[in-house]
């Protein structure tokens, strides 16, 4: 039987770390890299402040139901929204 080994792993510095490289994962550096500048050409100042007043009037209390909801029922976000029928896909659309 061979000796177990102390194998370590490597571990995030902190969560705002891991957060920042699972967006970048998920959005595409691409994406990142183009979007300045087509809000620049097509007149984005408008869309940004659009985008920020629903972000904060509709996105921010949304998601933080969400997360009181999922808290507790103590079930995560696709099996939250099965509950209600005219709701059941906004939890699999979510991701």
């Amino acid at each position: 039987v061979p000796e177990q080994q102390n194998i370590t792993r490597d571990k995030w510095s902190n969560k705002a770390e891991f957060l920042l490289s699972c967006i970048g994962l998920s959005v595409g550096i691409g994406n990142v890299w183009r979007f300045p500048y087509l809000a620049y050409k097509n007149g984005g100042g408008a869309f940004l402040v659009a985008y920020i007043v629903l972000l904060v009037l509709v996105g921010k209390p949304h998601f933080f139901a969400e997360l009181a909801l999922c808290k507790f029922s103590s079930c995560g976000s696709v099996r939250l929204w099965r509950g209600f029928n005219i709701a059941e896909g906004i939890g699999i659309a979510m991701i």
